[in-house]
């Protein structure tokens, strides 16, 4: 079984583009920043959509930790000429912490199978 991977997602939603071009959360006063953030657009029925899809980094997994753990933590997606603030909530921060847990746990499974195909394999 191939080894599980991970995926940082952020998205604005909107009535208004905000063309976003970076991003940054701060998590009970600390900060983490996106300088840059390649962000795909697309609209539909009145509503905008920006995403940033990207493999996540430690720092961005460190971030996402202090996020579920936060009392608050706000993202802050910075357009061309406007910004947006976002409150992470509850369920969002919930939701975080199943993507972990299910990532976590996918990980610890696809080690312990390579673990024993490599003892079956050396034992044939």
């Amino acid at each position: 079984m191939a080894r599980p991977w991970l995926r940082l997602k952020i998205r604005y939603y909107g009535s208004d583009w905000l063309f976003v071009e970076s991003f940054f959360v701060v998590v009970d006063g600390e900060r983490f920043d996106k300088a840059y953030a390649e962000f795909e657009r697309d609209h539909g029925g009145g509503d905008v959509w920006e995403w940033y899809d990207e493999s996540p980094t430690a720092k961005d997994l460190e971030m996402i930790k202090k996020i579920i753990s936060s009392k608050k933590a706000t993202i802050r997606f910075v357009g061309r000429q406007y910004h947006r603030d976002h409150v992470i909530d509850t369920n969002e921060k919930r939701a975080l912490q199943s993507v972990l847990d299910a990532y976590e746990a996918l990980a610890e499974g696809s080690s312990s199978r390579e673990t024993y195909s490599k003892r079956t394999s050396a034992s044939s």
